[in-house]
């Protein structure tokens, strides 16, 4: 009788009449629904017309006809107290209505009457995922999978989980056994793509979204990272074609208008939106730290050596972390700092660092704002891979120079261009970051009044097994700020 399933469903006009009555109901809807009244079942009727009555709301339901769905499915319960596919088919009405708790009451139900069915565990799952309790969704989704080992939705969801978490190699795991199952799946070849992508397979991924995407070309939410996939993987016109197909379903989407800049390295382009650091590094927080354990991301650590050689670790400075991320720079920078600040402009990158309890603040802020209302504040200013997101540097390069006491350092990482005449001063890449040249760092660091101690290549990253050449500068403040 399982034949509706919550994954998937999409709401019609007819729902706000569905919603009326769910709504509707004072307290819990499980409650109201065990004070109906109880009715017997016309004259002759059987379990298997009772099973296709149901089957009829199912239909309808299936139509968007939720109101009618609704009361067919009550009008069974009123013949039938324990028939669980009512509850649950209530269940997944209420949840396609956004009623979470009263979702969860009415799987609860379904389940302690038939715990025998994976759909109720899968469907109850769902809600609780969407509800943010991962833990207890785990366990839901796990259930489900000890009654039906090969559940491709359920094997998707769970691995969703464990994206959630973190953890990427179990979610591919997962994936590629639903996928396994349901070779055809837009659904499963996305949710794939999506997670070799963030561990960095990005020709696997392009061609995961070109399949899907062929077979469901309305896959809107697919398509920015598809481009992303394919521009990573040097296939530009593909990843130039696919923004411009999310500009036409979304025209006043920032985030595509600027990776399609990206792809075309647009000279015009001179710092990333900041609509577009937030949703990336917020959508990017839970496996951060594991993504950049996959590209063997080093900034931490070229950060760490710049400043052994250059300042003593007494705890005595005041620290300022410029676009702190999950943290990753906080045990570098804490045996240094008497008061250790980390800014970013993702509130879910700050969730994260807030896990790693060594800020002494961590602030919501756009950096060159926050370093401007500062002056005379730190004693270092550390950023560790930031300032990619900036192609014309002077104006931040100058507030931190304000920033900093006299005897102040500044240290951070860049992705560097070739140096060479023909080189531009910065150049936009399909990456979405931006590369400097070493002359220009060096123009705009003096301009600020800077002493450049070190500037140096570096390898901070490597991306598809091929190192990613980069800049690392190390500045001091000598209380001088040309006029």
């Amino acid at each position: 009788m399982q034949d509706v399933r919550f994954m998937g469903q999409k709401r019609s006009p007819a729902d706000a009449k569905g919603r009326e009555q769910i709504s509707a109901a004072s307290g819990s809807l499980l409650e109201e629904l065990n004070k109906m009244p109880r009715e017997m079942p016309p004259a002759g009727t059987n379990e298997e017309q009772i099973r296709a009555f149901l089957k009829l709301g199912i239909g309808k339901h299936r139509d968007g006809s939720l109101a009618e769905a609704e009361r067919m499915y009550r009008q069974v319960l009123r013949w039938q107290t324990d028939n669980a596919d009512a509850y649950h088919l209530l269940g997944l009405l209420a949840a396609q209505l956004d009623e979470s708790d009263d979702a969860l009451a009415l799987f609860a139900r379904a389940i302690e009457l038939d715990p025998g069915v994976p759909e109720f565990h899968a469907n109850q799952g769902n809600v609780l995922k969407i509800k943010s309790l991962l833990d207890e969704a785990e366990t839901a989704f796990t259930r489900a999978l000890s009654l039906r080992p090969d559940f491709p939705e359920a094997l998707m969801n769970l691995a969703t989980v464990r994206r959630n978490r973190g953890d990427l190699e179990a979610a591919e795991k997962l994936l590629r056994r639903s996928l396994e199952l349901q070779p055809n799946s837009p659904a499963a070849q996305i949710n794939l793509a999506n997670v070799v992508l963030a561990r960095g397979s990005f020709d696997e991924a392009t061609t995961l979204y070109t399949t899907a995407l062929e077979a469901e070309p309305h896959y809107i939410h697919a398509y920015e990272s598809f481009a992303r996939a394919a521009a990573r993987s040097g296939r530009m016109e593909e990843a130039a074609a696919a923004f411009r197909r999310l500009l036409s379903f979304e025209p006043g989407n920032i985030i595509a208008r600027y990776l399609l800049a990206a792809c075309l390295s647009d000279p015009d382009c001179e710092k990333a939106p900041e609509g577009y650091i937030r949703r990336l590094f917020d959508d990017y927080a839970p496996h951060f730290d594991e993504s950049m354990d996959q590209l063997r991301y080093c900034a931490p650590r070229l950060i760490a050596e710049a400043l052994a050689s250059s300042v003593v670790p007494k705890g005595s400075l005041v620290v300022f972390d410029a676009g702190c991320g999950t943290g990753l720079c906080s045990h570098v920078l804490r045996p240094f700092a008497r008061h250790l600040v980390g800014v970013d402009l993702s509130a879910g990158m700050l969730a994260e660092a807030a896990k790693q309890n060594l800020y002494d603040e961590l602030v919501e802020a756009e950096l060159g704002s926050y370093l401007a209302e500062h002056p005379s504040t730190f004693d270092i200013i550390a950023s560790a891979d930031t300032l990619v997101y900036t192609g014309r540097l002077d104006e931040l390069i100058d507030a931190a120079a304000g920033a900093l006491r006299t005897g102040g350092h500044f240290v951070f990482t860049l992705e560097s261009l070739p140096e060479n005449p023909q080189t531009p001063s910065y150049r936009l890449m399909p990456s979405g970051r931006f590369s400097h040249s070493p002359a220009y760092v060096r123009e705009v660091v003096e301009d600020a009044g800077l002493i450049v101690t070190t500037l140096v290549t570096v390898v901070p990253r490597f991306e598809g097994g091929q190192p990613v050449h980069g800049l690392r500068a190390t500045l001091v403040a000598m209380g001088y700020r040309p006029h």
